[in-house]
C-alpha cells in the first residue's frame, strides 16, 4: 500500500489532490522542535558514535534494505503522530540540492545483512552461543559506519558482575586480524569451559570503561587469564 513521496507532492487527479491534502496536514501538524531535537542528536553522532547504538527513538527511523532490487527504502506512515525523521530528510534533501554538499545521517537499517569482511554470517551466529556461555544473555552485533565510511564490528550486551548486579559491556573490534583473533580466543575459551567443565570455569570481568573484558580461569587450570 506505500506509495512513493512524490505522489503526495503532485495534486494531479481525484487521488493527487486527496493524497497532497493529507501531506498538507502533516506539515500543518508537525513539530519543528522534535525536527531539531534530531539535528542535534545527529551533531552529537558526527563527532562520535556512542557507546551503545540506539537511537532516542528507533521506530522513527523504518529504513530497510532490499536484496530484490538491492536499494536502501524508508516508510513513513501518514498516520503516525510523530514524522519527524521524515521532514528531516526533506530539509536535507532540499540542502543537497541548494548547496550540492553531501551529508551523512546516522540511522539504523533493518534487514541489512552482514558485510561479511570481518565475520560470515555463520561465525556470527557462533559469537552470540559463545558469549551466551559466559554472560548468559544474548549480546546485540552490529557494523557501524562513521562518518569517513570506517567500519567496526560492535558487540554489545548485559551480563551479571556481582551477585544480583548488572552492567553494560561493548566489544569494538576495528579491523579483520584484531576480529579474527577475538573469535579465536572466545571461540577456545568456550571449547574449554564446555568440553572440560570439571577443569575450566571462566568469569566475566569488566573494565571500569566498560570496554575490555577478562575472562578469568578457575579451577585445576594452569592458565590464569586469558
Amino acid at each position: 500500500m506505500a506509495s512513493p513521496l512524490y505522489t503526495y507532492l503532485e495534486p494531479k487527479g481525484e487521488e493527487g489532490i486527496l493524497k497532497h491534502t493529507i501531506f498538507l496536514k502533516m506539515v500543518q501538524e508537525m513539530q519543528i522542535s522534535e525536527v531539531e531535537k534530531l539535528e542535534a542528536e545527529q551533531k552529537v553522532l558526527e563527532k562520535e558514535i556512542p557507546f551503545k547504538v540506539k537511537y532516542r527513538e528507533n521506530y522513527l527511523w523504518q529504513i530497510y534494505y532490499s536484496e530484490y532490487s538491492k536499494t536502501y527504502y524508508m516508510i513513513a506512515p501518514i498516520e503516525d503522530l510523530d514524522c519527524s525523521s521524515l521532514f528531516y530528510l526533506i530539509k536535507q534533501k532540499i540542502k543537497y540540492e541548494k548547496t550540492g554538499k553531501e551529508k551523512n545521517i546516522f540511522v539504523p537499517i533493518s534487514y541489512l545483512d552482514y558485510s561479511k569482511r570481518y565475520f560470515t554470517k555463520s561465525q556470527v551466529s557462533d559469537l552470540e552461543k559463545y558469549i551466551w556461555e559466559f554472560t548468559k544473555e544474548w549480546p546485540l552485533m552490529y557494523e557501524v559506519y562513521d562518518k569517513n565510511e570506517n567500519m567496526s564490528f560492535q558487540i554489545v550486551g548485559n551480563t551479571r558482575v556481582y551477585e544480583r548486579v548488572n552492567s553494560v559491556y561493548k566489544i569494538k573490534l576495528n579491523d579483520e586480524e584484531e576480529a579474527l583473533k577475538f573469535y579465536r580466543l572466545i571461540k577456545a575459551l568456550f571449547i574449554l569451559e564446555t568440553e572440560f567443565p570439571s577443569r575450566y570455569k571462566f568469569e566475566v570481568r569488566i573494565s571500569d570503561n566498560r570496554r575490555a573484558r577478562i575472562f578469568n580461569c578457575k579451577g585445576r587450570s594452569n592458565i590464569k587469564n586469558s
